[in-house]
């Protein structure tokens, strides 16, 4: 929706209703304003040896040799 649309249609709402639509407007501004939660850090190596890569992980794959001629 253009802002000129919207500033149409809330410009045809009574003032009863624009004031209801002031206090809506005020709370969505409010969520938007609300700071996120800080994240934690994590501390470094947490997760030191609990991966590890066989010696020829980058070598050719048997599976793939016919491909690969």
């Amino acid at each position: 929706m253009a802002t000129q649309d919207l500033y149409i249609k809330i410009s045809s709402l009574s003032s009863d209703m624009k004031k209801e639509l002031e206090v809506i407007v005020d709370q969505f501004l409010k969520r938007i304003k609300k700071a996120p939660p800080q994240k934690k850090e994590r501390p470094i190596g947490l997760m030191k040896g609990e991966f590890w890569l066989s010696d020829d992980f980058d070598g050719p794959l048997d599976d793939f040799k016919e491909y690969m001629e």
